[in-house]
């Protein structure tokens, strides 16, 4: 508990705003389904909408993670081969029949996948149309190392 007390001090930058809200349920499915569902749109509403293009009318989804280690690095090619082929090979199943989706989450991603792409093209405009507001002389884009850029 006294971990709970100084965690919010380390997630809120000194003078901006927070606040906690709270409510308790019986565990029950259509209850926690109902609670998630309204904290979903009423956050839709606020910050304009979902830039990775994730919307409910996309079913249910698995995110599937592959992770993988080795001490001898000379075995990296392998390795980065058997998990491109594999994702390959799942890739090409879903596709046919019609259960890929375009998601990659970016903080998963390997460097030759391209996670923003499945954002969707209009939401990639509106990611660079903010870029382009906040950071004109990208310096973010070009300067930054590492990541992925729009």
């Amino acid at each position: 508990m006294s971990d709970f007390a100084i965690e919010p001090e380390g997630t809120n930058t000194y003078g901006r705003g927070q606040l906690f809200y709270t409510g308790t349920y019986v565990n029950d499915l259509p209850t926690i389904t109902n609670l998630f569902n309204q904290a979903n749109s009423s956050l839709q509403s606020v910050i304009g909408g979902n830039s990775p293009g994730l919307h409910a009318s996309s079913g249910n989804l698995v995110l599937a993670l592959l992770t993988a280690s080795w001490s001898n690095t000379a075995d990296e090619a392998v390795v980065t081969a058997a998990a491109a082929d594999m994702y390959a090979k799942a890739n090409a199943f879903a596709k046919s029949k019609g259960t890929l989706n375009s998601f990659e989450y970016l903080n998963y991603a390997y460097k030759t996948q391209s996670p923003i792409t499945g954002y969707g093209a209009h939401n990639v405009q509106k990611l660079k149309e903010a870029s382009e507001k906040y950071d004109p002389f990208k310096i973010f884009q070009n300067f930054v190392p590492g990541g992925f850029k729009l």
